[in-house]
């Protein structure tokens, strides 16, 4: 569905908008992503964090990656995608599989339709957060999800590290720039472009841990547990206590809802 700028949900850039309207995108999504390290071992740490999550939302669900793994277990499970198409695939393999599993299109900004304390736990996986382009609807979609949450309950988020960028040619000229405009010329900084599965301009935010933690604090949350990973996001970061707000490929972070 084609929309001019102005009528674009908050918090989603135009890039970001044909990422979810493309049916091609869902079609292709569990083959692009099957070879990525970082989708086994997201696995191996929630199950580890989440081992009796009660009932649980997971935002940004795609095609239902997890979502379908913990209605598996018999885990009351709502699936919540701003993308009808990656929904349509997700019900597919649940009727496959025969589980059952809720879904709900929504903006993740936008979570009005879910009553307040509804889960006890929420998962945004897959560096989602990083996906929503400015930095107040990034703290939109905390605030909604600690609301939705019970107190206590448990939250888990990945997202990419900012200073990783040093670990490559492209990455240090894209950082050395980003940190002049955002050091002398007052601007955000952290937002990377890239080229998403043919979609252009499509925007990636990358956080300093010191960021994501502020955003954690400010929301509501108390974080329990960082998980820094390695280069490639296959295991955990050895020896992480060495420069490892740089050296992390990114975080895995479970947080408690502050009661």
């Amino acid at each position: 569905m084609t929309r001019p700028d102005w009528q674009l949900p908050r918090g989603v850039s135009r890039a970001l908008w044909e990422y979810t309207q493309q049916p091609h995108i869902a079609t292709g999504y569990d083959q692009s992503i099957a070879n990525s390290a970082l989708s086994r071992y997201d696995t191996q740490v929630l199950h580890e964090h989440f081992p009796h999550p009660g009932r649980l939302v997971d935002l940004g669900c795609g095609t239902g990656r997890h979502a379908l793994e913990f209605a598996a277990r018999g885990i009351d499970v709502l699936g919540v995608d701003l993308s009808r198409e990656m929904l349509i695939q997700l019900q597919g393999k649940a009727r496959s599989a025969g589980i059952d599993v809720a879904t709900l299109r929504a903006n993740l900004c936008d979570l009005d339709g879910i009553p307040d304390a509804s889960f006890d736990g929420a998962i945004l996986m897959y560096a989602t957060l990083g996906m929503i382009p400015a930095a107040a609807d990034r703290a939109r979609v905390l605030d909604q999800t600690r609301r939705i949450l019970k107190p206590g309950g448990r939250f888990a988020l990945h997202v990419h590290n900012l200073w990783f960028n040093l670990f490559d040619a492209q990455g240090r000229t894209w950082l050395w720039k980003d940190r002049w405009q955002r050091w002398f010329q007052g601007q955000p900084g952290g937002d990377r472009v890239v080229h998403d599965r043919g979609i252009p301009n499509f925007q990636m935010h990358v956080f300093s841990r010191r960021e994501i933690a502020n955003l954690l604090t400010t929301a509501g949350f108390t974080i329990e547990h960082w998980q820094p990973l390695n280069a490639t996001a296959s295991g955990p970061l050895l020896s992480s206590w060495m420069l490892g707000g740089v050296r992390a490929n990114g975080w895995i972070i479970v947080a408690r809802a502050d009661i």
